[in-house]
């Protein structure tokens, strides 16, 4: 069964920090150092130097004593505007490595951290890069030990969504995420990423592909377990909004197979009442006939209709 969708919560704060993150327009590149002045008047602080080091070696592409340096000022520094500086540069360096996941885990630092002291959607974007890197299959250079290159990138492209709701990407993230889910069997998943998309950005571009997979994933879950073929009604359901709402889709006749499967499938469910009704133990023959009489009539091109009609005739003969 799908799990009921765990909505993330807006706060009146989500909002305003989701739209002043939208507006920032500096970038990664023009954040600048802030002084590091001690109490002592004109004194400098170690961090300065770590500054001047950290910026030398990663110019010169010797990025991982670049990242020492940039670990002590995020470490050392008394201001909070150089500390996220050096976070994004950490990740940078990672990047410039083609060391894509560590420098998922600095940028997502850099979000969850540093928020006000970054640009916000610069940073997500840079996210979403590596996370559509890893849905592609591609490895890190130098990695030792294997993973999940779609777990991987599922993971990144829900801390975008959870993090940045207003960004631009975010409908893309949690679409991209949907398809990954699906393809690794994850229904539930899948389901709760397309009925996001579909509820909360309903003007998006993603919506009427999110609807067919969103079917997509209901009717897959459905074969496994659908015990009172809910799963079957809901993606039929969905399936007829998207022909009404988009008659001209490429995928239409993709939409169109799903859609005869949802009924055949809701023909055999209601074939196996008809079915149960009819066995002695349960033997209910008006039930059995009002079931097997609708299989009849609102599914006449499907298997369970002709299975149906034989039944009827041996019910009416008896």
């Amino acid at each position: 069964m799908i799990r009921e969708i765990d909505m993330r919560k807006f706060s009146v704060y989500t909002v305003l920090l989701g739209f002043l993150f939208t507006l920032t327009g500096f970038t990664s590149e023009q954040m600048k150092w802030k002084p590091e002045d001690t109490w002592r008047k004109n004194k400098k602080s170690k961090t300065s130097n770590y500054i001047k080091h950290a910026e030398f070696h990663e110019k010169y592409e010797e990025y991982k004593t670049a990242i020492k340096f940039y670990k002590k000022i995020e470490k050392n520094s008394v201001n909070l505007n150089n500390k996220a500086k050096a976070v994004v540069a950490h990740g940078r360096c990672y990047e410039k490595m083609q060391k894509h996941w560590n420098a998922y885990i600095q940028y997502k630092r850099a979000v969850d951290e540093y928020a006000n002291y970054i640009p916000f959607i610069e940073i997500l974007d840079k996210e979403f890069s590596i996370a559509n890197e890893f849905s592609k299959g591609k490895k890190d250079k130098f990695l030792f030990f294997s993973f999940s290159t779609n777990g991987k990138a599922i993971e990144i492209y829900e801390h975008i969504a959870q993090a940045g709701p207003y960004a631009a990407i975010t409908p893309e993230a949690l679409y991209r995420s949907g398809l990954l889910s699906l393809k690794i069997k994850d229904y539930d998943q899948a389901a709760a990423n397309f009925t996001e998309i579909i509820s909360r950005y309903p003007r998006s571009k993603f919506v009427a592909d999110a609807r067919i997979d969103f079917a997509d994933a209901l009717l897959r879950n459905a074969a496994e377990a659908d015990g009172d073929g809910s799963l079957v009604r809901q993606a039929h359901k969905q399936l007829i909004i998207f022909f009404n709402r988009h008659k001209n889709h490429p995928r239409n006749d993709e939409a169109q197979k799903l859609l005869s499967s949802a009924l055949a499938d809701k023909a055999k469910n209601l074939l196996y009442l008809g079915q149960f009704y009819i066995n002695q133990s349960h033997k209910r023959i008006p039930a059995s006939k009002r079931y097997l009489g609708q299989v009849v009539a609102d599914y006449q091109d499907t298997e369970s209709a002709r299975l149906a009609e034989k039944l009827l005739t041996i019910i009416e003969t008896e």
